[in-house]
């Protein structure tokens, strides 16, 4: 749920680490795994890594402890909060309901959403998703109630009255409250709740360990989420509803299933190819500067490939996900602890790169 910090100063040192590895032994997965290793030991919580090219699994290691009260090792089926990763997943959702003609991008959300709060009507499906919207990303309003169940219309009243902070498609800024928006765009258009719309339309069936998140459901293989203490040592995640993720970070899922998914998005069992191309073409402000971000995943070339990468960020949880769709080659790291040192982008970027060398 929580925005997306990438490139914190000490993921800067480890990224050009990772970087120089992958360069060097790009034939083997064993620096990577050493570095993964040391930096995930076996007596904390921990990160499960995977690489895979289409349907193989290349790489699949758990590092550290999913439960520390039960020392339970991570597996790739352990189940995390995903947290923004799910934008993801809301994002094939809106474009589904493009192809099936429900909605437009370039529609206003006024148009979409008749009631929605006056200053949102002008703003497009597509401004929401690229998160040129200018909708503020304070989560500050919502702290009050961080432990209180809310519906999606409670939760956007949260923000309902606050101003737009500058005009529609002028400027790039993250935000989840665009992607609650688009939760609420899809359950308008669709006539399904959102997580049963994800559930059916957006998932593949071998996604058996993928759920909208829930505190109070019995969840084999859930792994526990930490941060650390004023001294330093581990603690349990600070508790918060579970409502609160919901279409920007409200999904659970496993290394596997996410690995899964990109395949069959890959081989456009999912989203058409024309509609995987929209989401993975930068959008530009209106003053014509690329944000470096298409819709709903982050964009650039690498390596001379385009590649789609995001995080995802909440108490105790941190993950990144690299994508290249046209080899069908994914790459993604799942933390279960959180406030150290950010999300492991540097260490899915090399998984990335001794994939790309396969």
């Amino acid at each position: 749920m929580a925005k997306l910090r990438f490139m914190t100063f000490g993921l800067i040192a480890m990224a050009a680490v990772f970087a120089g590895t992958a360069a060097a032994s790009s034939s083997d997965w064993s620096a990577v795994d050493r570095l993964l290793g040391a930096h995930y030991p076996h007596d904390g919580p921990g990160a499960y890594a995977i690489a895979a090219i289409g349907d193989r699994v290349i790489f699949s290691k758990g590092y550290g402890q999913a439960n520390l009260e039960l020392h339970t090792a991570f597996t790739p089926d352990s189940v995390l909060r995903i947290a923004s990763l799910t934008k993801q997943f809301t994002s094939v959702a809106v474009l589904l309901l493009v192809q099936d003609g429900k909605l437009t991008l370039d529609e206003a959300l006024g148009q979409a959403w008749p009631q929605c709060p006056r200053q949102w009507c002008a703003i497009t499906i597509r401004q929401l998703l690229s998160h040129t919207s200018g909708i503020t990303d304070d989560l500050a309003p919502l702290y009050p109630q961080i432990k209180t169940d809310l519906t999606v219309d409670q939760l956007l009243a949260v923000y309902a009255g606050l101003p737009v902070l500058s005009p529609p498609g002028a400027k790039w800024l993250y935000s989840n409250v665009n992607f609650w928006i688009l939760g609420k765009v899809v359950e308008i258009e669709s006539g399904a709740s959102y997580a049963d719309f994800v559930r059916h339309r957006v998932l593949v069936p071998a996604m058996t360990h993928t759920r909208y998140g829930s505190l109070e459901a019995i969840i084999v293989g859930r792994a526990a989420g930490y941060e650390r203490d004023a001294d330093g040592s581990w603690e349990n995640a600070r508790y918060f509803s579970a409502t609160l993720g919901y279409s920007a970070g409200g999904f659970l899922s496993t290394p596997a299933d996410m690995a899964i998914w990109y395949a069959a998005l890959s081989r456009g069992a999912i989203l058409s190819r024309d509609s995987i191309r929209t989401a993975l073409t930068a959008v530009d402000t209106s003053d014509g500067k690329s944000t470096g971000y298409g819709l709903g995943w982050y964009v650039s070339d690498i390596g001379g490939e385009h590649v789609a990468y995001h995080g995802g960020s909440t108490f105790g949880f941190e993950a990144s996900v690299y994508w290249v769709p046209s080899r069908s080659i994914f790459a993604g790291v799942f933390k279960n602890r959180s406030g150290d040192d950010g999300e492991p982008q540097a260490e899915a970027r090399a998984l990335l790169g001794v994939a790309m060398s396969r």
